[in-house]
């Protein structure tokens, strides 16, 4: 399963497609692939669904948040970039239809630029592995903005990880990749931090739903 397809694709709807076509096709699939859904038999098991859903989720968060939806929009159509009109981006306030950000992210893995040699003792901070990557950050004078424009990893998503926000946050293979180009543009010392925040964020999913997610 292809994770390089932008959010329109995901859903199956036209790049500006109001708030409200956004809701329907986000009711439609994910209905198709909730958990025990009989008709995917045969079709996807239950990982496959399950990371589909996710998917899902994830753009139905990205098109009806005004923000996020320019952001993604100026990542994948840079030279055609425009301002959709008040209608085709109202903020989406029907609490119903709010998932969480539980998904694979649309955001590109691109190469991590040249930085400085000089390293970072991330175990000079204190707190838990999100607050200490936050504080390496702000030593070095570096903006949530400036890491996303660096990674292209959606702001949102740098601060859900700062704030350890994890029910904000995608599959762990994609916040994997997230912290190893956090590190590298903050000049980690060692991959420690990394390591104590996949294990605070895995546990985080276990307690959340200790028996699987299709259980």
């Amino acid at each position: 399963m292809s994770v390089k397809r932008n959010c329109y694709e995901i859903l199956g709807i036209e790049r500006g497609a109001s708030v409200e076509t956004v809701r329907r096709a986000y009711r439609r699939l994910s209905t198709l692939f909730e958990p025990g859904n009989p008709t995917l038999h045969g079709l996807y098991d239950e990982a496959d669904a399950g990371a589909l859903l996710a998917e899902v989720r994830h753009a139905y968060r990205v098109l009806t948040d005004p923000s996020a939806r320019q952001e993604h929009d100026a990542y994948l159509f840079p030279d055609e970039m425009r301002v959709y009109t008040s209608v085709e981006l109202e903020v989406d306030d029907d609490p119903s239809d709010q998932a969480p950000l539980d998904a694979a992210p649309v955001d590109m893995v691109v190469p991590v630029p040249d930085v400085a040699t000089d390293l970072v003792p991330v175990e000079e901070t204190t707190g838990g592995p999100g607050r200490r990557l936050k504080v390496v950050r702000q030593r070095l004078g570096l903006s949530l903005e400036d890491i996303a424009d660096r990674t292209k990893i959606a702001t949102f998503t740098l601060k859900c990880i700062e704030d350890e926000s994890f029910r904000d946050l995608p599959a762990t293979i994609y916040v994997r990749g997230f912290l190893r180009q956090i590190g590298a543009i903050l000049r980690l010392e060692n991959e420690s931090v990394i390591d104590e925040y996949l294990a605070a964020y895995e546990a985080w999913r276990k307690a959340r739903d200790p028996a699987g997610p299709f259980s």
